[in-house]
C-alpha cells in the first residue's frame, strides 16, 4: 500500500519487503501518507 501511495519513496523488493528507494524525490506529506496506510503498521514516520 506505501508503495502505492508513494512509488517515488518505497519500492517493494522481489521478496514482498518494503525498501527506501535510492535518492527519492519526495514531499514529508506523500511520505508521511504512505506511512500512515502501511496496512500492517510496519512503518513508523520520524523527525
Amino acid at each position: 500500500m506505501c508503495e502505492a501511495v508513494a512509488p517515488e519513496v518505497f519500492q517493494v523488493d522481489d521478496d514482498g519487503m518494503v525498501q527506501l528507494v535510492p535518492g527519492g524525490e519526495h514531499d514529508d506529506a506523500t511520505a508521511l501518507a504512505a506511512v500512515r496506510s502501511c496496512p500492517v503498521a510496519a512503518l513508523r514516520a520520524t523527525s
